[in-house]
């Protein structure tokens, strides 16, 4: 099955559908880029590997944003020492899992993707009574071995950064909201913040050199995104938001997964028929 093509101009409703988008990722601390590819691929009539180059400097744009909105607070989440040890192990994991991508078919990649998602929605709808926003420990102690847990975690990330367009939140955020105790969710989606833009921006640097980059669509999508990091901090501090943004987020996970699984589908069809 062909990609769609050519690519189209985003329109004032596909500009209002990535805000809502960009800012349910914000503060759900996963990364625009689960979103943006199936904007950019579907609406925008991008290829998807394309889609997926693009997507990196947007969701550098909304992370820098969201973390410079959150450095600047009194009550700041970040922990300079978590973002550190995540971003030396996203470095390597970025690098490998972009040769990785390089040589995936677009069939393996909505595969991948229509996986992805409708795990995250399992997730997303088992997590009772919505995320805990209580500050934890304001001042970490980590050991050794934690240190070398947060780099791992800080690896895995950055490897499926480059496969999905995501900054890697989608697994930073879980794995240290549940695997360091003295970790809380703010302090999570926080720093993890801060090391997706790092990790998508060596990504975007590294697609932008190679011309894999749709320029147009960056821009646009990107400005938007910068609004949508910047209001998504100013929500993820407030209470009340976290049960609307969680089945909001769920929904929409299955419904981007079973336009991916379609998309697949048919390319079965059209394989038997030929």
């Amino acid at each position: 099955m062909s990609d769609p093509s050519p690519p189209r101009r985003a329109t004032p409703a596909v500009l209002a559908l990535w805000f809502a988008a960009a800012f349910v990722s914000t503060v759900c601390g996963i990364g625009g880029g689960l979103y943006a590819v199936p904007i950019l691929h579907f609406l925008l009539g991008l290829e998807l590997k394309t889609a997926i180059a693009t997507s990196l400097p947007i969701v550098m744009g909304m992370t820098a944003a969201g973390t410079v909105a959150e450095a600047v607070r009194a009550d700041s989440a970040l922990d300079w020492l978590l973002v550190g040890l995540l971003c030396l192990g996203a470095f390597v994991g970025a690098r490998l899992g972009k040769s990785l991508v390089d040589r995936l078919s677009g069939k393996t990649l909505r595969s991948l993707f229509v996986v992805l998602l409708v795990g995250m929605a399992i997730k997303v709808f088992r997590t009772p009574g919505g995320l805990e926003l209580t500050r934890g420990v304001l001042a970490l102690q980590l050991s050794f071995g934690d240190m070398l847990l947060v780099v791992l975690f800080g690896f895995l990330g950055g490897f499926v950064a480059p496969i999905f367009g995501i900054g890697g939140g989608l697994i930073v955020v879980p794995a240290l909201y549940l695997g360091l105790s003295d970790v809380d969710y703010l302090t999570a989606r926080a720093c993890s913040t801060a090391m997706s833009t790092v990790t998508s921006a060596q990504l975007a640097w590294m697609y932008w050199r190679e011309g894999k980059l749709d320029r147009r669509a960056a821009k646009s999508l990107g400005l938007v995104a910068l609004f949508a990091g910047v209001a998504g901090v100013l929500a993820v501090h407030q209470t009340g938001w976290d049960e609307v943004a969680r089945y909001l987020l769920g929904i929409t996970l299955v419904v981007i997964a079973a336009r991916f699984a379609w998309d697949l589908y048919k390319a079965s069809l059209a394989a038997r028929r030929a």
